[in-house]
């Protein structure tokens, strides 16, 4: 797999460098000529480039996935092969896995928790829509962007693995740790495995570990089909009660006592308060400091024209500096508290101003209004006098 690095692909994606591997493919920091872009080319792995049922799924779940776009999915560019090399060029995405992020912070805060979760049901809604099941989701899956964009990758290829083996090499496909129950026994699989999935990372984001673990897949697999989690406020009291009742409901082990749609899961996740770390939030809609992944410098987020702007929870993911270094501290700058004094201060006197224009407005319509009802009635009597009667004085 390293000789493709320097290769070119379709005379058109040249390899640079190897960015990773899984148990299936290795993935590629590549270039598309035509385009003039940074792509990341995930190449199958030899042992399943040979199976040729295998790769025919493969093109096609590929295929159906390159059709869903949206902001929360890492998008699929081409599929293609070339000398046996079966390869998917999909959106670069710089940045940190999920999984990166969790071995670095360990729990994260319940703001960022949230976001996560939104953005990954989002996601999710949209695939599920169009009819994909991504049977894959794990924290190794979900990409935390270099502008903090929450994108969820590798929809389709679990199915396509799902139709081989369990086990290659001794690499579970679909990391047992997040497999659902039904996936775990080789039983249908639908939306609901997917929100099971979902289960298991918001309960990993919370208490920092899974619900489920072993010294073996067979062993983690066990657990998933006979074992019930332990409750996340045993372990982290902070947690709303609103949050782990979502967490245990998604990993309910019967699918249909889980909820029916990922889209009812972000419903309740909204409403999930976190007035604890922002008491003016509503729906996570509370302005926070943003860390970028790898950094620790909390920054604004940009728009096109170049004028920062804040950026919400809802909009984005912040996550801790890493405890390998110092804390970032959120209070304002001196001269920024010093501003925003001055400001309220001079508020006050305006809307004095604004009080005593309307009052004086007032009593001059009031006071025209009288005099045209004065007038109107003086003019009235003066046309039409009463009648009065005269005494007959012969």
């Amino acid at each position: 797999m390293t000789a493709l690095v320097g290769s070119t692909l379709a005379n058109r994606y040249d390899i640079n460098k190897k960015l990773g591997e899984g148990g299936m493919a290795v993935v590629y920091l590549g270039r598309d000529r035509v385009l003039g872009r940074s792509v990341a080319i995930k190449v199958l792995r030899p042992q399943y480039a040979a199976d040729t049922d295998f790769v025919e799924r493969f093109r096609r779940e590929a295929q159906a996935a390159a059709s869903l776009s949206h902001p929360n999915v890492v998008n699929i560019f081409d599929v293609g092969t070339e000398d046996d090399v079966h390869y998917i060029v999909m959106e670069y995405v710089e940045g940190r896995n999920l999984k990166e992020i969790l071995r670095a912070e360990g729990p994260l805060p319940l703001a960022q928790t949230l976001v996560i979760a939104k953005e990954i049901c989002r996601a999710l809604d949209a695939a599920h829509r169009q009819g994909l099941i991504h049977r894959d989701i794990k924290p190794h899956n979900i990409m935390v962007t270099a502008d903090c964009q929450v994108k969820v990758t590798d929809f389709g290829i679990a199915r396509a693995a799902s139709a081989a083996t369990l086990t290659q090499t001794g690499t579970v496909i679909g990391s047992v740790h997040y497999l659902s129950p039904e996936q775990a026994t080789g039983g249908q699989v639908g939306v609901f495995s997917d929100v099971y999935s979902v289960g298991v990372l918001l309960y990993e984001m919370v208490t920092g570990k899974v619900p489920f673990d072993g010294d073996s897949p067979v062993a983690v697999a066990l657990k998933h089909l006979q074992d019930e989690p332990r409750r996340p406020r045993l372990d982290v009291p902070g947690v709303p009660e609103e949050l782990e009742a979502i967490i245990l409901r998604a990993l309910a082990k019967n699918p249909q006592d889980r909820y029916p749609t990922i889209a009812g899961m972000l419903e309740d996740l909204r409403k999930v308060p976190v007035a604890a770390e922002s008491p003016s939030a509503e729906d996570g809609e509370n302005t926070l400091a943003l860390t970028l992944p790898g950094t620790d410098e909390p920054r604004e987020k940009t728009d096109k024209s170049g004028t920062e702007r804040s950026i919400t929870t809802e909009q984005t993911i912040i996550h801790r500096p890493s405890r390998k270094h110092p804390q970032t501290s959120e209070e304002a700058p001196a001269e920024e508290v010093s501003s925003v004094s001055r400001r309220k201060g001079n508020e006050k006197p305006k809307k004095r101003s604004r009080a005593l224009r309307l009052w004086l407005w007032l009593f001059l319509f009031v006071a025209f209004a009288s005099g045209m009802v004065w007038a109107g009635a003086s003019l009235f009597d003066s046309l039409f006098p009463s009648e009065v009667t005269v005494p007959n004085i012969m």
